[in-house]
């Protein structure tokens, strides 16, 4: 009866913890030994294959390997193909080239054991007999090889034999979801627009061991006719996202779930990432797709926010992949506040979350993130029916002039761009941005003149003109002194007398070629003085009745 009674519970106990994870897909990996930050970066494609197998091994706990797996490193169908068979086979893909591939030759020498495989993918076209020969003086070699991509990926798929395992169908005609597919551990068929009879065939003849089928991305990578063609054999899922970052983190999701660990590659290029997927498989870990650039975000949201990592091993240089882009410090901490992947500042919150359309607030400094993520730069944003601008570094421009693309603008102490420069910037682009066109705009203004102030400002006065298109000298050479700074010239509005009777007046002076010019609009082509308005400077007929000492005007008044 005791024994029973014991029996009994240890079913139950057994009932209950598969009660727990029944129909979960998600699953935790315990902490790894190592935190932080792994980059695996060689002086090139090749060199980086070499090192990401000597994580490997560390990761298997061998001293060499039973067999390594050789393909070619300047395409990537026969590589992404051949994952399964190198994790079937606990091996390393190494890739090689046409040319010296003496560093890989001898790394074989040093870490195959003696008498074991090296499988070779791919056609003579891929690795070359000269390659063959050289490898099959180490060991012995297995070439798996086909007439093209799709039949060369059957091959290797025989050869691996898969049992009770997942297909995984990944497009042939682009790398990046077989990539993110290559962590998963499962066979991946790579398909064109439809499926080949011996595609057809291959899945027929595997049914009874084929678990699940997965169609990997969207339509436009697994088309809707290999979906059909594979529904008449056996049900299939798809997997995909908006693009393929988004795809890389739904793979990561089906298939892991959350992890302590994740392998990163860029989205941009193939190469680094081709031996990642087997080594991603040994972490326990998904392979992420990255990129220096806002569609990542999806991505960097997935990872810092709902997987949270404490060990992200990235493939290939900061310059694909940045450490920002990992969401880590090198200790393996959470990274948060500016991040800079690639060109682009981002702004990352502490529950991982990065800012969108809103100001953040940094060391005293405000910046803007745009919808797109990235922190506004040397642009203008429009917000709530205010404009602002962005300074180089990200921040917003604040008191003063900034120059942002042709224009300089005018700022006021709440960020906001002055009213006064917006209307002056449609004046400019009317007149191409000639500093001799703003000169004739204002000239043109019907004359007005009142009882003003020149502490009200060259702001005031030259909104007035805008607004207006009316004015009198102080109206006009605030307005063109405003469109002068705009397009970058260093400009002042004075405030002086002229003529014999000391009359006063206001101008405008730029300094151009250590030479100070005056601009006068009340008289341009008037020759009243004895010259034109436009452009004359000190020591011509007629400058000494422009009195000095003068008055440089105030940009705005404050009160």
């Amino acid at each position: 009866m005791t024994l029973i009674n014991k029996g009994f519970k240890r079913i139950i106990a057994i009932l209950l913890l598969v009660s727990l994870f029944a129909g979960s897909t998600s699953f935790s990996y315990g902490e790894p030994k190592r935190k932080g930050i792994t980059r695996l970066s060689g002086k090139n494609r090749y060199e980086t294959a070499l090192l990401v197998a000597d994580e490997l091994k560390e990761e298997l706990g061998v001293s060499k390997f039973d067999n390594i797996v050789v393909a070619t490193g300047t395409a990537y169908p026969d590589a992404l193909s051949g994952t399964y068979l190198a994790t079937a086979k606990k091996a390393p893909i190494l890739l090689v080239s046409n040319g010296d591939n003496s560093r890989v030759i001898s790394y074989i020498r040093k870490n195959l054991k003696s008498g074991g495989t090296i499988y070779i993918l791919g056609g003579s076209g891929a690795v070359s007999t000269g390659v063959e020969q050289s490898l099959s003086a180490v060991s012995k070699t297995v070439r798996l090889s086909g007439n093209g991509r799709y039949a060369t990926n059957l091959e290797i798929l025989k050869e691996a034999a898969p049992k009770a395992q997942d297909l995984l169908i990944c497009s042939g005609k682009d790398f990046a979801d077989a990539l993110s597919a290559s962590a998963v551990g499962s066979p991946i068929l790579l398909v064109g627009d439809s499926l080949t009879s011996d595609q057809e065939e291959y899945i027929k003849t595997n049914l009874p061991n084929i678990k699940n089928i997965y169609l990997i991305g969207g339509k436009g990578a697994v088309s809707e006719e290999v979906e059909n063609q594979i529904l008449k054999l056996k049900y299939a899922r798809r997997i995909s996202g908006d693009n393929r970052y988004s795809t890389s983190v739904a793979i990561a999701k089906k298939f892991y779930g959350t992890s302590k660990k994740m392998v990163m590659a860029t989205g941009s290029n193939f190469p680094d990432g081709l031996a990642g997927g087997v080594l991603a498989r040994a972490q326990k870990a998904p392979l992420i797709l990255s990129t220096n650039g806002y569609k990542f975000m999806y991505g960097y949201l997935h990872s810092v926010k709902k997987a949270s990592p404490n060990k992200v091993t990235v493939l290939g240089g900061e310059s694909l992949v940045s450490d920002d882009g990992t969401g880590l410090k090198k200790n393996g901490g959470k990274k948060y506040g500016l991040l800079k992947i690639g060109n682009e500042l981002y702004y990352s919150y502490e529950d991982g979350s990065i800012a969108k359309n809103r100001f953040v607030d940094i060391d005293g400094k405000r910046y803007y993130a745009t919808s797109e993520w990235k922190l506004a730069k040397n642009q203008m944003i429009t917000h709530n029916g205010k404009t602002y601008g962005a300074t180089a570094d990200g921040s917003l421009a604040k008191n003063g002039w900034y120059k942002c693309g042709k224009l300089k603008y005018l700022f006021n102490n709440d960020y906001s761009v002055n009213e006064t420069c917006l209307k002056a910037e449609r004046v400019l682009k009317k007149v191409d941005y000639d500093l001799r066109g703003a000169f004739d705009y204002a000239v043109e203004w019907k004359y007005y003149t009142f009882d003003s102030k020149i502490s009200w400002g060259s702001v005031w006065f030259a909104n007035f003109g805008f607004e207006k298109e009316m004015g009198d000298c102080l109206i006009r050479s605030g307005a063109f002194f405003i469109m002068a700074k705009m397009l970058g010239y260093d400009a002042r509005h004075v405030y002086g007398t002229i003529g014999s009777q000391r009359q006063e007046h206001a101008w405008v002076e730029i300094d151009q070629e250590d030479t100070t010019y005056v601009y006068d609009l009340d008289y341009a082509d008037t020759g009243k003085y004895w010259h034109s308005g436009w452009k004359f400077h000190y020591g011509d007929d007629g400058t000494w009745l422009y009195n000095r000492p003068f008055e440089n005007i105030p940009l705005q008044y404050i009160p």
